[in-house]
């Protein structure tokens, strides 16, 4: 199994994939400057700011956390956004999920695909509410996956099996980093290798 990976279903979406790749990058080489850390198994929002970041290396615009108006059929109520961003003269009004997935023998890996696809189509809803006179509603899931430390000699095939779960997700963009200096980092008796990424507009 690769150490990173990255899948753009959708052709509109192409243009993406350096920004994911930038995404990955950063992630690999947090975890070569300190090997004791990593920038994916904190909250949502630190997650959120990573993607931020890839952004600006990127040359491109990205503001998280803002105030704006949100819309629904009628309606209309004051809330905050996750995420603008630019890319390629586009914008993008992100809502964001996290997740974590338990790779331990006995939880049932096999339901993962079931609880990702939740938690993008709720990202996606979300974003859709965001006021936008132009630009793409996208959702996001962080997907964090852990195993407990007694276990670790399972993890790879727990891994693998995890991402077969997620090629079953309906999204539009995919990335995924299991960094090789992070693939054993471990807090509290849990081992936290790496972090899943996916994608998908309205």
């Amino acid at each position: 199994m690769k150490n990173s990976a990255i899948s753009i279903r959708y052709g509109k979406l192409k243009h993406i994939e350096a920004l994911l790749s930038k995404w990955v990058k950063m992630h690999e080489s947090f975890c070569n400057y300190s090997t004791k850390d990593s920038l994916y198994w904190y909250n949502e929002r630190a997650s959120i700011s990573t993607l931020a970041g890839a952004v600006w290396k990127c040359s491109e615009f990205s503001l998280e956390e803002y105030r704006t108006i949100k819309k629904y059929r009628k309606g209309s109520w004051s809330g905050r956004a996750d995420l603008w961003f630019t890319w390629r003269k586009r914008e993008y009004y992100v809502e964001t999920k996290q997740t974590w997935i338990s790779l331990s023998k006995k939880s049932n890996v096999s339901t993962a695909t079931g609880r990702i696809n939740k938690a993008l189509q709720n990202a996606i809803k979300e974003a859709a509410y965001i006021e936008k006179e132009e630009g793409q509603a996208l959702g996001l899931v962080f997907v964090i996956p852990y195993i407990r430390s007694t276990e670790s000699d399972h993890m790879d095939s727990r891994l693998k099996i995890l991402i077969e779960q997620v090629e079953k997700v309906n999204y539009e963009i995919m990335a995924y980093t299991f960094p090789t200096t992070c693939r054993l980092l471990e807090s509290d008796n849990y081992i936290y290798p790496g972090v899943v990424l996916v994608g998908r507009t309205k």
